[in-house]
């Protein structure tokens, strides 16, 4: 790997970077985004207090989709909540298309105090994190409690409680300004098995190994405005963070976008898997079925008689 590497902002932007630290078992993610983050933003009127968490939970949905191997294979983030701004929380992650929306109490999120903490955004409620595998059709679901003072510090509790891998998550988010849109930035590290750095199976050597310790430190150095930095490549932060660990191996490198998948055809068959009893029960005072679509908020419209 090049210690001079020129990338313009725009190149910098809207993907992620695989690598791995071989000698140390580390393998590791770093995201950049920007225009995805802009668009998924846009579908509804945040608040700017929750519009930042749902950029965080984005940031958050490509580092872990980025984990998965097989291009069918999808990651859903969803936290459940009460007491606090956010009721609902739903992201997903499937062939480098990432989604995202979340359900707020406005009256709780006006009250919300100006240095935010975890608890206040979502009070007590579950974070479940699942990968749907693509090759072998199975499904691998984790659920937590939101505890920790970040959204990344419950993922890193997650993988800890549920696949015993000590893993290190760092985001940070940036609002628009100077004309520039949302940009946010993402880095995952993780400890894996000797020799399994490149593999599949997600286990561990502990949680107190040396090694780990390193890499802990060195990624926690990281900077929230390095993050969010564009003219700063995915590549430098590796190299600033890792140049003394050679080798340093690049194994990937793909660009993100947003796409609603939702589709007329598909609510129309979903309506018709309903007996037509049912379907006259979801018909309002015109006869007619109303179906909005919270990722992307397009609104579509069928007659109660569907056939």
């Amino acid at each position: 790997m090049s210690e001079h590497i020129q990338n313009s902002p725009s190149e910098n932007l809207d993907r992620y970077l695989s690598f791995t630290l071989p000698v140390l078992n580390v393998r590791g993610r770093m995201v950049r985004l920007n225009s995805v983050l802009d668009r998924i933003l846009s579908y509804h009127p945040y608040p700017l207090s929750l519009a930042r968490f749902l950029a965080e939970a984005v940031t958050l949905t490509g580092l872990l989709g980025s984990l998965l191997e097989d291009k069918e294979s999808q990651l859903t983030l969803q936290i459940r909540a009460e007491g606090g701004a956010v009721d609902l929380l739903v992201c997903d992650f499937k062939d480098n298309i990432i989604r995202g929306y979340l359900e707020f109490n406005a009256e709780r999120e006006a009250a919300l105090p100006e240095n935010l903490a975890l608890t206040d955004i979502v009070g007590e409620g579950y974070l479940a994190i699942i990968f749907d595998q693509s090759a072998t059709r199975e499904r691998y679901q984790g659920i937590v409690p939101l505890t920790g003072d970040t959204l990344a510090s419950a993922v890193e509790n997650y993988f800890t409680q549920s696949d015993q891998i000590p893993t290190l998550i760092r985001i940070a988010v940036k609002p628009p300004e100077n004309g520039r849109g949302w940009i946010s930035g993402g880095l995952l590290l993780q400890h894996l098995p000797k020799n399994e750095v490149d593999g599949e199976r997600l286990t561990h050597q502990g949680l107190d190994n040396p090694d780990w310790d390193h890499v802990r430190t060195l990624g926690e150095t990281i900077k929230p405005e390095e993050l969010t930095e564009p003219a700063l490549s995915c590549e430098d932060i590796v190299w600033r963070l890792f140049h003394e660990e050679k080798p340093i191996n690049i194994t990937g490198s793909e660009a993100f976008s947003t796409l609603c998948r939702c589709d007329e055809e598909r609510f129309k068959k979903i309506i018709m898997r309903f007996p037509k009893e049912q379907r006259a029960e979801m018909c309002d005072e015109d006869g007619l079925i109303q179906i909005d679509c919270e990722f992307c908020g397009q609104h579509y419209t069928f007659p109660g008689d569907i056939d």
